[in-house]
């Protein structure tokens, strides 16, 4: 069972007028897997961002710095296996996409019979760089990009959110028969 007195996210948000916005967001999986810590940090004029994706498999490990106008970005991966194609626990699947592997058609299909999705339709997913999908048959997909994975943490962020506002979804998720 995962830890959910440290899993979903916790957002601060903070607004001085004039001056200073400031947002963070910190998220750990709320699903048992795939493990994924998400910190993003964003002020103004400054963004510092971190991801880091199942960290004892594939162990991807994102960063993405923009401080005084110099921006740095990138994500490596540290571990020893590939992103796996599925990630199963109790009677739950979430299955990993790659969005350089599904055609137009693809994606209209995983959308069906939708409980949620970020973005919440399909042609964003090509801006957005990733998408996040929970069927009514409770599967889990997640549309990611290869060449930014960093992409996929936004999607996780809502996802979390979501099932912060949802908590009796999440249990029958967690807990189906």
């Amino acid at each position: 069972m995962p830890d959910t007195a440290n899993a979903g996210c916790i957002t601060v948000d903070r607004q001085e007028t004039p001056g200073l916005f400031e947002t963070f967001y910190i998220c750990k999986n709320t699903l048992q897997k795939p493990a994924y810590t998400i910190m993003h940090h964003y002020t103004d004029d400054e963004a510092i961002l971190f991801f880091n994706f199942d960290p004892t498999g594939a162990n991807i490990i994102c960063t993405d710095y923009e401080v005084s106008g110099l921006k740095k970005a990138e994500c490596r991966k540290a571990g020893t296996r590939p992103i796996k194609s599925t990630f199963k626990f109790k009677k739950n699947t979430v299955e990993m996409l790659n969005l350089s592997q599904l055609d137009d058609k693809q994606r209209e299909s995983i959308y069906l019979k939708k409980v949620f999705s970020y973005p919440d339709i399909v042609n964003q997913i090509e801006e957005d760089q990733c998408f996040v999908h929970v069927g009514d048959d409770y599967h889990v997909t997640l549309g990611y990009d290869e060449k930014n994975f960093m992409a996929l943490s936004t999607c996780l962020i809502n996802f979390e959110t979501f099932f912060k506002k949802n908590k009796k979804f999440l249990m029958e998720l967690l807990w189906r028969k």
